[in-house]
């Protein structure tokens, strides 16, 4: 058997290099991380908004837009934790950074209606789209509010922004119209809830034309629909336009006679009032009395006028009730406030509020009462009226709280009117009596005689007057010397008496009968000379007696 050549040894080596089956996703890879590296490079940040829904809002479809031009993208759509709204989360482009401040505003552009007309009807196509307004102040920041409606003016518009303060909304909405002499110059951009001065804030804006007529002491108020008042000149109409009539509107102007003042800058605060009335009256400083009444106060509410002559000078601020469980009387305290710069002194326009004041107290002091008076006999209203009534005892009940000074009060007419008409029945009784009695005289048979003899008396006395119309002026001169001479007789008799009594003083005191017939003597004549006083006295108011005689 033949041995078999030799085989050579195989010896096995280990490739070191990549096979080229993996250089195709090794370079797929390295595109991808390239790719990844330049699209976290290139992308903007991550904000959320918050709005109250997510109507027309689609994730991966929803743009936001600065000026038309898409800055980001919808990315989700989440329900807030309290289920008060929803939180949409979107990527911004690359470079938003600059704008994405604090002060940006976000909101849904949508078709909507409103006083400015029919707005975002593009969108009725396209879709609805976040529309961005950039902030232009404040810090960087990512989460931010939305807005729900669009707002009227840009952050960086020219004008006057202000803050009107008032008691309620009214009519005032979002987009109503600011009047200055019927001209449309701003526009109410919002309202808010104030928690601490218990009303609502109007964010209000001004165009720049118009910004320099608002001054310091400037007043505004509501001018929504249509103010109707009864004046000695008839009935007046006053209304801001159409506009206003429908969607309300806030105006503005100048009280007459006060100083403008320099021009108000922007964000100053303003009250608003709720009407041109109101907003033009004086107002100036406030003092609290008290006034306390136990008669029924039913009409009288809180703003009931507190009036002078006619004249509005203060306003009720609170009514109640309280009971004396001592007494077991009720009374009702009113709290009413004056403005003592309503009152102006003559000659003295100067008075500081604390003289105005002081002279107030001095008018309670000399007489100043309070009482209920009606303001509409339609509606029942009513309000204090002020009236001096010196003649009044000053009555203080002394319940009033600490400070508060108390104002004396008298019964109303209405009330003195409710005790005449308490005792009407009476009246007409005695009335009833006196016209049975006339009639009983009006039907007595004597009743023709004794007319027909009155009436021939003033035939007589008529014929008397016209006989002695040429007499009496002689006649009258007679009685005039006749009384002269009684004067002058009664002189000589006075003067003959004291000279008796003087003369006669010993005779009298010593008794006897000569005495006696003495003194009734001089009795007698004393009781002629009043006789002839009185005498001539009647003829000195009466001188036709001399022809006619003693009535």
């Amino acid at each position: 058997m033949t041995q078999p050549a030799s085989v050579p040894d195989v010896v096995v080596r280990a490739r070191r290099t990549l096979p080229v089956v993996w250089v195709i996703p090794l370079v797929a890879l390295a595109v991808a991380s390239y790719m990844w590296y330049r699209a976290v490079q290139e992308r903007g940040p991550e904000i959320t908004i918050s709005f109250e829904t997510a109507a027309g809002l689609e994730p991966g479809k929803t743009k936001l837009r600065l000026k038309d031009l898409a800055v980001g993208v919808v990315s989700t759509i989440e329900l807030a934790d309290d289920l008060s709204g929803v939180t949409v989360t979107a990527r911004m482009e690359r470079g938003s950074e600059r704008f994405l401040l604090d002060s940006t505003r976000f909101w849904v552009v949508r078709p909507r209606l409103g006083l400015g007309g029919i707005s975002g009807l593009d969108t009725v196509i396209s879709g609805a789209y976040i529309e961005v307004d950039p902030g232009r102040s404040g810090a960087h920041a990512h989460r931010f509010a939305g807005l729900e409606a669009p707002p009227l003016s840009p952050v960086d518009a020219p004008g006057l922004r202000l803050l009107l303060l008032a008691d309620g909304k009214g009519s005032v909405d979002v987009g109503s119209y600011v009047y200055h002499r019927q001209i449309e110059v701003g526009r109410v951009e919002r309202f808010r809830w104030v928690e601490g001065q218990q009303g609502v804030a109007f964010d209000v804006y001004i165009e720049a034309p118009y910004a320099n007529l608002v001054r310091a002491n400037t007043r505004f108020w509501n001018a929504s629909g249509v103010h109707v008042s009864l004046g000695a000149d008839g009935i007046e109409v006053q209304t801001q336009g159409l506009d206003a009539l429908l969607g309300g509107g806030i105006a503005f102007g100048q009280p007459e006679g006060e100083d403008p003042g320099p021009e108000a800058p922007s964000g100053s605060t303003f009250a608003l009032y709720a009407d041109q009335a109101t907003a033009q009256e004086v107002h100036g400083e406030r003092h609290d009395y008290i006034v306390f009444f136990r008669e029924s106060v039913r009409g009288l509410a809180q703003g009931a006028p507190v009036e002078f002559q006619g004249i509005k000078v203060g306003t009720v601020k609170h009514v109640t009730v309280e009971f004396d469980p001592a007494t077991m009387e009720a009374r009702i305290p009113v709290r009413i406030e004056i403005e003592p710069a309503r009152i102006g002194v003559l000659g003295d326009e100067k008075r500081t509020a604390d003289e105005r004041q002081a002279l107030l107290e001095g008018m309670i002091a000399r007489g100043l009462r309070a009482r209920l008076q009606s303001g509409n006999l339609l509606t029942g209203s009513l309000f204090v009226e002020f009236v001096f009534d010196p003649t009044t005892e000053v009555q203080l009940t002394g319940g009033a709280p600490d400070g508060v000074p108390e104002i004396p009060t008298i019964r109303s007419q209405k009330e003195t009117l409710g005790d005449t008409l308490a005792r009407l029945p009476d009246l007409v009784s005695d009335l009833s009596r006196s016209a049975q009695g006339l009639a009983d005289i009006l039907a007595s048979p004597e009743l023709p005689a004794t007319l027909a003899a009155f009436s021939s008396t003033a035939e007589d006395l008529s014929r008397l007057l016209d006989s002695l119309q040429d007499d009496v002026p002689a006649a009258v001169a007679d009685v005039r010397g006749t009384l002269d001479e009684a004067n002058a007789l009664l002189a000589e008799a006075r003067g003959t008496l004291d000279t008796l009594r003087t003369g006669l003083d010993g005779l009298l005191g010593q008794g006897g009968d000569a005495a006696t017939q003495l003194q009734r003597t001089l009795a007698d004549v004393s009781k002629a000379v009043g006789a002839i006083g009185r005498l001539a006295d009647y003829l000195e108011r009466h001188p036709e007696a001399l022809l006619s005689g003693k009535d």
